[in-house]
């Protein structure tokens, strides 16, 4: 996992610790370790994304694609 996760920084990509939790109505944190160390477990819920300059243009797009007519995209 270190050896990953220094090339993936070396190739650019950030890291962002995100918050996983169970979708029952109790909303538990979910747990990706067996031993439930907490340091293991902060590296799991760190994925590595693209910059913040990736994240912009996406939602650019995304925004274009909601701004097409419905009929547009049965014609794909």
């Amino acid at each position: 996992m270190k050896l990953f996760r220094s090339w993936a920084v070396g190739k650019g990509l950030v890291s962002s610790e995100t918050s996983y939790v169970a979708r029952s109505p109790r909303r538990q944190t979910l747990r990706f370790s067996k031993s439930g160390n907490p340091k293991i477990e902060q590296l799991y819920r760190t994925p590595l994304g693209l910059g913040r300059a990736f994240r912009a243009k996406a939602e650019r797009l995304t925004q274009k694609a909601a701004a097409l007519p419905s009929w547009w995209w049965f014609n794909l």
